[in-house]
């Protein structure tokens, strides 16, 4: 074989790693494990093996009002927003502050991280892109309305849901708007993506699937009240909760109602899905595990508030707030209590559990790291 035969052939085996490469970053999703409920399938899975007891704090950083959305975690540095405009950086391990953004609104939205850049809503209807080593800010779009869903970003796009009636998708890059969908109701459920994909819900009850690249829609259920859960993919179904008091799992490709399942009361906590059982929380101070196959309840833990925190499952505990102010940690296979933690607030933000324990905020405006 000539030397210019093998440099062809060199060039060829070059050109095609490199497509392979580019193909594989494009199908990636980008924010995995560092958005709300950590991953795009809004899983809720926690990929740690934390046993703390919750009552070591090793730090508590406090803003000026409360903090409703869940922490996201990159390179030794803690994301989040307050409800007092601001959205902080601090050190994970000592929890001092790095850097901190003056919103134009309250804060609600947790924040989606993607290639070092943070994405996250406000109350003003702005969402920004975020340098998030220095916490400069490369771009906003002005919705208006008001955003409390946290975004979902995959493929170099943003996509978030206002209270406009809207669902937008963006350029992650600039800003610009990609499409947007009218669902003629507030949106306040994030996105789960699967597939193509992308599904949320709606106040007036509706639970849309779109298409994921132009918007257009896939199907839709409709329940008899507002769906501000997000929604949980797992094994073929996609699971939500409505203010109806229903928790439903639906076909993922038809949006055929597989089974519903009735609570004490309204349900705004999203599920958690691990394993064939699935956890949330409702309105009437009630922690719940299903069988994710058929809905039929396996245990009930009873606080003393109201739970619209969303929960966190390890391979053997569940993590989740309550408006009582305590964080609790209870076992996956019986409901058992295996440790509580009580703040100076209600708790609404939905816990962030790793290895070095458990983040979360509080509505005395705290954010805790606990073990």
């Amino acid at each position: 074989m000539t030397n210019m035969m093998k440099n062809k052939i060199l060039i060829v085996f070059l050109l095609l790693s490199s497509l392979l490469l580019f193909l594989s970053g494009c199908s990636q999703q980008d924010s995995a494990g560092t958005m709300f409920r950590g991953d795009l399938q809004r899983s809720g899975v926690a990929e740690s093996s934390h046993q703390g007891s919750l009552q070591q704090v090793h730090w508590s950083f406090q803003t000026g009002y409360a903090i409703s959305g869940t922490p996201v975690l990159q390179r030794g540095a803690v994301y989040f927003g307050s409800n007092d405009h601001y959205f902080y950086s601090v050190d994970q391990s000592t929890g001092g502050v790095k850097w901190r953004f003056e919103s134009d609104g309250a804060i609600d939205s947790s924040a989606a991280l993607a290639k070092e850049v943070l994405y996250f809503g406000d109350r003003a209807g702005i969402i920004h892109a975020l340098e998030s080593r220095t916490g400069r800010e490369l771009w906003r779009f002005d919705a208006g309305g008001g955003i409390y869903s946290s975004p979902a970003v995959i493929n170099g796009m943003v996509y978030f849901g206002n209270r406009d009636g809207n669902f937008y998708a963006l350029n992650a890059s600039d800003g610009q708007e990609r499409w947007r969908f009218q669902t003629g109701s507030a949106v306040d459920s994030s996105a789960a993506v699967f597939n193509g994909v992308i599904y949320f819900g709606s106040r007036d009850g509706t639970l849309w699937a779109l298409d994921l690249w132009n918007g257009t829609e896939k199907w839709r259920f409709k329940a008899k009240r507002a769906i501000t859960s997000t929604p949980a993919i797992y094994d073929g179904k996609v699971y939500f909760g409505s203010r109806d008091r229903h928790l439903y799992a639906l076909d993922l490709k038809s949006g055929s109602e597989r089974w519903r399942f009735r609570a004490r009361n309204e349900i705004r906590s999203s599920p958690a899905v691990s394993g064939d059982k699935l956890f949330f929380g409702c309105d009437g101070d009630r922690l719940y595990a299903l069988n994710a196959q058929t809905g039929q309840a396996l245990w009930a833990f009873a606080t003393q508030g109201m739970i619209d925190s969303s929960p966190a499952v390890t391979e053997e505990t569940v993590y989740f707030g309550s408006r009582d102010s305590y964080l609790y940690a209870v076992s996956v296979a019986d409901g058992q209590l295996a440790a509580k933690f009580k703040a100076a607030g209600p708790v609404r933000s939905s816990p962030l559990v790793t290895d070095q324990g458990v983040f979360f905020g509080s509505d005395d405006g705290m954010l805790y790291l606990v073990d």
